[in-house]
């Protein structure tokens, strides 16, 4: 058996080899820096319409929200805290795309895993929003029943 494949420690071998990125690996590891970059471009370009389209929206509907009492500088804001809420997964994923590709191409450890840290970085923050949203979602839920069922008595 090749000692670069075993991942686990045995009585014959108590310390484990290091793990090995073959070239396989690196083109599939280099192929994903590609589209993490575009998926992260094609953000920050989201983030700069919705930063742009949170001052207009609010001037050309302002008169509309008016008339429902809603003030348009909060159109605004709701536009900018979603910008603000979008960079961050962006910026995870283009920095996992550029640290990864250069530690791929110069066989640099230490940039692999900031790299990797960014990644995880980016699940962890799509993951937590996830659940926040699905919390919204269960409490809305619940108070449209609740609503509905008060209306029907």
């Amino acid at each position: 058996m090749d000692p670069t494949y075993t991942v686990s420690a045995s009585p014959e071998n108590p310390t484990p080899p290091a793990l090995v990125i073959d070239e396989t690996g690196k083109a599939f590891l280099l192929e994903t820096t590609k589209w993490a970059r575009f998926f992260a471009i094609l953000g920050f370009i989201v983030i700069a319409c919705m930063v742009i389209a949170a001052f207009f929206v609010s001037a050309i509907y302002g008169s509309m929200l008016d008339d429902y009492n809603i003030p348009a500088s909060m159109i605004t804001v709701v536009y900018l805290l979603g910008a603000l809420i979008n960079f961050f997964p962006c910026l995870y994923l283009f920095n996992f795309s550029v640290k990864t590709k250069r530690a791929l191409q110069s066989n640099d450890q230490f940039t692999l895993n900031l790299g990797f840290s960014n990644l995880k970085s980016y699940y962890k923050y799509i993951g937590i929003l996830i659940i926040i949203l699905l919390i919204f979602y269960a409490i809305a839920v619940i108070g449209i029943t609740i609503g509905v069922s008060l209306v029907h008595h």
